[in-house]
């Protein structure tokens, strides 16, 4: 009779034992599951998104989890990750991901690599050209430094010109469908806020044409 008392009470302990280990494993993967969000990535045709853990001295991958050209959707614990999208042709973009919810993450606009820039630039460069010729104060000026930017839709130049005593200006045209149009006249310097049409960079690299 002692010996059934003394298995039975061995039973029961090793029961509570395992009941506990279930019930705390169970509440740790319940607070995991709760604590995940859901990172959706979706490359845009013919561009890749490659997704992972973000370095913390440098804007890179420390690991990598995943790597995808189609649409899908992965549970993630809150963290830092770094999102890198490329495609041929174009330039690769990095966007840094500081996880707190759900997120869905799409392909930017990506700009073209300084190789398809040039190609696209000696094709368009007799247009733009003339476009330059026919804007008013140009004359007497010649294009020294030109360059294409983003999707080849945004085009700056240095004009330098014929008369040594005058200065050095700087012009910005945009695309517009096939159409080429002065989006800032010819000037020494221009200022960011002056422009609010004119994405950023595109000023900041127009006012650095003939110092590289």
């Amino acid at each position: 009779m002692m010996k059934n008392h003394k298995k039975l009470y061995i039973l029961l302990i090793a029961f509570v034992l395992i009941a506990a280990g279930l019930i705390w494993g169970g509440s740790t993967l319940w607070g995991i599951f709760v604590t995940q969000k859901v990172v959706t990535l979706e490359p845009a045709p013919g561009t890749t998104i490659t997704f992972g853990t973000q370095n913390s001295d440098t804007p890179s991958i420390a690991q990598e989890i995943v790597k995808t050209t189609t649409k899908l959707s992965k549970r993630l614990q809150p963290d830092a990750y770094l999102a890198i999208f490329s495609a041929t042709g174009y330039k690769s973009q990095t966007e840094a991901i500081n996880l707190t919810d759900n997120v869905t993450i799409k392909t930017p606009q990506l700009a073209y690599t300084d190789d398809k820039l040039a190609t696209i630039l000696n094709q368009e460069k007799a247009t733009i050209h003339k476009v330059i010729s026919q804007q008013q104060g140009s004359a007497g000026y010649i294009v020294s430094v030109e360059s294409l930017y983003h999707q080849a839709d945004w085009y700056a130049a240095e004009l330098t010109p014929n008369d040594a005593s005058l200065d050095t200006m700087k012009i910005i045209l945009k695309k517009d469908g096939n159409i080429w149009k002065v989006a800032a006249k010819p000037s020494i310097v221009f200022w960011i806020d002056d422009y609010p049409n004119i994405p950023q960079d595109v000023i900041r690299a127009t006012n650095k044409l003939g110092f590289n």
